[in-house]
């Protein structure tokens, strides 16, 4: 077993690699040290040459289980960037899932990356992991484990690897400040493992003297106190004081982010006809923005599915009354856009602005890009431009995204597909609402300096954290059959596109799709994602859609902090129909719109498509709230709690049943969660305790309890933040024996 002091990449920098930008990066020399086997002339030095237009200038090993390729970097390094080279067209033995190892020795590596190619022509760069616990850490071995190649499983292909290019940090005080850094980490760790072991051992004059040598606390303080009150001394109630006191003091906070969300949706109005004045008419391809601050919701335009076709009013929803009121049946009429679909809006919540762009239009005759901004105090539109394209803007688009920062009155505008163009796609515009000015930041595929490109695609997603000033991008469809489930980050002050993943459905997320709905809270450091349409998960069929009568709409939350995903929603596998009468949720759909309200944390979701093919012209009217609830604090508290009288009742059994009987009664049964079968059943069970009797010497039940106390200390430690805690490895599993070593 390795010690790793940090298994996933973090984005936090020590103050020496804030000021060393990755712009500053050299490449790194290095030679290879050896490969698990290569095959014909295809040797592993020639991963030092970058000749793509040569087949047989790569390594490519003998077979394709158990591969590896070792570098060793002529002198140590940070390594911040690998760079992948590739043939001059798509090859069956590039790698398709593959992961990176680096460390000073071979023997002790870490997880730098764990990744994959495309198959494609174009060259490719990875930021590897070269922090751990806050500071930067250098590598003198790079080892490349390949996984599966692009023509497996369906070949027998070997795995091949054309061209290597390490960047970083090479300057000698730098690297050499990080290395020293990083031993005193490791030392740091390595006494706190022994003092882990000798306190678990009961060594305590070891603990006690290798404490007081070092300075090194094991855990935090109020954790230690912890310890002594349930291990050292059985003092339950003292035990439950320290718990409150953590939570009062936010300790807990970091457990009560990580429990799942529960889903609560509420029908607010439904209209089936478009009979009803009084309410929106059914429809898809329409847009909604929400103004959170005022409680107020905006719909404009759609598609009714029918001869009607697209649609030209505008509607507010006032959250408090939960009423809706028509603002205008036809926005020309205010001077603004004509009827449109797929458009898209977004709202200035601080100069209460409302901007559209964008439409889709069957013929490409007239294929000017208008943009128009609503203002909603005056009541009226203007329109900014009738040709967006003619200005350094986009041309006319569909299906794009955009989303405002409204501290800097900044608009972006991202994909789409354009109208009149052969297909083609729209790259990454940014609008100074100020100066109403154009620029473009990106153009449809094109590479930064790190061989990161960022494909612009429609039906996607894009937000923006304000206080991060990031955006977020995420799935959608590019071309027929080619559904996404990327993910990327680009900063936009300092222009940096960064990938988080290529496949979120492989990271616990959702599968690839296009006309999902995504919101951002960006306090809580959380977007969520309603999906849509989601390609099949069939061998023989990788990119076909679910038919449309089982589409599976499900929530999916990503915790920025944690990098993680969860599913709060789902529909389950056999949705509600469309025409159901339901109280319990809406049914699936896609073209639907999604609004979040900051404020009070809850989603708003109006029509769409619900996909049947029997009635294509089918779109939907209701309108839905949703609200996501988490445990209260008291669940955690109530946990931690059982935990501690669960063991204070055993140990009551061996000297007092009738004392312990009321306690199960009374202060045991006051702390179990009777809506958890488990807890509940393992509660029940208590009550074979009362008959226990001590068949051991007064020693061996001592330390018998001492190990019982031991380890409920240890499930107390999952309620509170790694950072407060003992480590989690154990020093006994460093210890490893070769098979030749074990006694016969």
């Amino acid at each position: 077993m390795t010690l790793q002091l940090n298994g996933q990449a973090t984005e936090a920098a020590s103050t020496m690699d804030t000021k060393l930008s990755e712009d500053s990066d050299e490449e790194i020399q290095y030679s290879v040290h050896s490969a698990a086997s290569y095959s014909a002339a295809y040797h592993p030095r020639n991963i030092l040459v970058d000749n793509p237009s040569d087949q047989s200038c790569r390594w490519s090993s003998s077979s394709n289980q158990d591969q590896y390729i070792i570098l060793e970097l002529h002198e140590p390094a940070i390594i911040r960037r690998i760079n992948f080279g590739k043939f001059t067209k798509p090859h069956p033995c590039n790698l398709k899932q593959f992961k990176i190892y680096g460390g000073m020795q071979l023997v002790n590596c870490m997880e730098l990356l764990s990744s994959g190619l495309r198959n494609d022509a174009e060259p490719e760069s990875f930021r590897l992991n070269h922090h751990t616990k806050g500071i930067m850490f250098p590598v003198k071995y790079i080892k490349i484990v390949p996984l599966m190649a692009w023509g497996s499983p369906n070949g027998d292909f070997n795995l091949s690897i054309w061209f290597i290019g390490l960047f970083g940090i090479v300057h000698r005080e730098v690297v050499q400040k990080a290395q020293t850094e990083y031993a005193k980490l490791q030392e740091k760790e390595a006494v706190r493992l022994c003092l882990k072991h000798f306190r678990q051992r009961n060594f305590m004059d070891s603990f006690e003297q290798l404490q007081k040598r070092t300075k090194i606390d094991l855990e935090a303080p109020v954790l230690t106190r912890l310890h002594d009150a349930l291990v050292k001394d059985g003092n339950f109630n003292e035990c439950e004081r320290i718990v409150e006191e953590m939570v009062s003091q936010g300790h807990l906070k970091e457990y009560m982010s990580g429990l799942p969300y529960s889903s609560q949706w509420e029908l607010l109005s439904k209209s089936e006809t478009g009979q009803d004045e009084s309410l929106p008419q059914p429809r898809g391809g329409h847009q909604m923005c929400i103004n959170s601050a005022k409680g107020k919701i905006y719909l404009l335009g759609g598609f009714t599915g029918d001869d009607a076709g697209d649609l030209s009013d505008f509607w507010e929803y006032d959250i408090l009354q939960k009423q809706w009121n028509v603002i205008t049946r036809d926005t020309k009429l205010l001077g603004g856009p004509d009827k449109r679909s797929c458009h898209k809006m977004c709202i200035n919540e601080k100069t209460e602005q409302l901007y559209i762009l964008g439409r889709y239009l069957e013929n490409s005759q007239n294929c000017q890009s208008d943009f128009y901004r609503y203002d909603i105090v005056e009541g009226r539109f203007v329109q900014l431009s009738a040709d967006t394209l003619s200005e350094g803007g986009p041309p006319l688009i569909y299906d794009h995204q955009m989303c405002i920062d409204s501290d800097k009155n900044m608009i972006y505008v991202f994909g789409g597909r354009i109208i009149g163009n052969d297909g083609r796609y729209c790259g990454l515009y940014e609008y100074n609402c100020e100066q109403n000015s154009w620029k473009l930041l990106r153009e449809d595929g094109s590479l930064d300096k790190d061989h990161i490109k960022l494909r612009s695609r429609i039906g996607h997603s894009m937000l923006f954290h304000k206080t991060e000033r990031k955006l977020y991008f995420f799935a959608g469809q590019r071309g027929k059959e080619q559904y996404m489930s990327d993910f990327y980050t680009y900063d936009i002050d300092t222009n940096v596109l960064v990938e988080i993943s290529r496949d979120t459905g492989k990271q616990g997320g959702p599968n690839p799709g296009y006309t999902q709905r995504a919101t951002i809270d960006c306090d809580l450091h959380e977007f969520y994602v309603l999906s849509g349409l989601v390609r099949k998960d069939e061998p023989d069929n990788k990119t076909a859609l679910k038919p449309p009568t089982s589409v599976n709409n499900s929530l999916w939350i990503y915790n920025m902090n944690t990098k993680s995903w969860f599913c709060a929603y789902s529909n389950g596998s056999e949705p509600k129909k469309w025409d159901e009468p339901s109280n319990t949720g809406p049914c699936p759909r896609f073209a639907h719109q999604l609004v979040y309200d900051a404020v009070n944390k809850k989603h708003y979701l109006f029509g769409g498509n619900p996909g049947i093919n029997l009635h294509p012209e089918l779109r939907l009217g209701d309108f839905w709230c949703l609200t996501l609830t988490k445990p209260p604090m008291s669940i955690a508290v109530q946990k931690c709690k059982f935990l501690l009288r669960r063991q204070r009742f055993k140990e009551m059994c061996l000297d007092n049943a009738q004392s312990a009987l009321l306690y199960l009664q009374s202060e045991l049964f006051s702390v179990v969660d009777h809506k958890d079968e488990a807890q509940s059943k393992e509660f029940r069970s208590l009550s074979g305790s009362l008959f226990s009797q001590k068949t051991d010497s007064n020693a061996e039940t001592q330390e018998r309890l001492r190990k019982e106390r031991m380890s409920i200390y240890e499930q107390l430690l999952s309620f509170f933040p790694k950072s407060m805690t003992q480590p989690e490895e154990n020093l006994v599993d460093l210890v490893a024996f070769n098979s030749e070593d074990m006694p016969k």
